[in-house]
């Protein structure tokens, strides 16, 4: 995972470290998916998992979302 010097990942407390991984896992592919399709154009995390992306039934992040849901 190519990341700026600058970036940390922090550490999410209450999910399982394989539920950890498998989010690690979908956000690469979006990011591939991203890059692959529109490879001109910068983007933020609210342009792969926000808008029309908001539908997170079946992937991972689904996980992390009920987390935070449950946690207010």
């Amino acid at each position: 995972m190519a990341l700026l010097i600058d970036t940390e990942i922090r550490t999410v407390h209450g999910i399982k470290p394989e539920d950890t991984k498998s989010i690690i896992d979908f956000l690469q592919g979006a990011v591939y998916c991203w890059y692959k399709n529109r490879p001109d154009e910068w983007f933020s995390m609210r342009d792969l998992m926000g808008g029309d992306n908001y539908y997170w039934q079946g992937t991972p992040m689904l996980e992390l979302y009920e987390k935070h849901k449950k946690n207010g």
